[in-house]
């Protein structure tokens, strides 16, 4: 829950960023785009790159749960596999055993 959390504050830290430099900084550089760090034509890049990081963010711990519980019913099959097997020996055995006393 933690780290969702901080993946949702850093997607909203960058728009923040993104409207502060639109709405304020342009004012204070006299509508000067150069001065701009995310909005200067010459940083694209740095904005695009910024933006698909914010996008591509993923709980790492969402896939180690997945990956556990995956784990839990494999070995929940393999038990009741075991166990399917052990009852069938000892029927087939009860089986037996009565073909032999009749």
């Amino acid at each position: 829950m933690s780290k969702q959390r901080s993946i949702q504050a850093y997607g909203e830290m960058l728009k923040f960023t993104d409207r502060y430099e639109n709405l304020n900084m342009q004012h204070y550089s006299e509508m000067n785009s150069n001065l701009l760090v995310f909005h200067n034509p010459a940083n694209e890049d740095l904005r695009i790159s910024l933006h698909q990081a914010s996008m591509s963010l993923r709980n790492p711990y969402i896939d180690l749960y997945h990956w556990i519980k995956g784990e839990l019913y494999d070995i929940e099959a393999i038990r009741n596999a075991v166990k399917a097997r052990t009852d069938t020996i000892e029927k087939l055995r009860a089986l037996e055993g009565k073909k032999r006393d009749v």
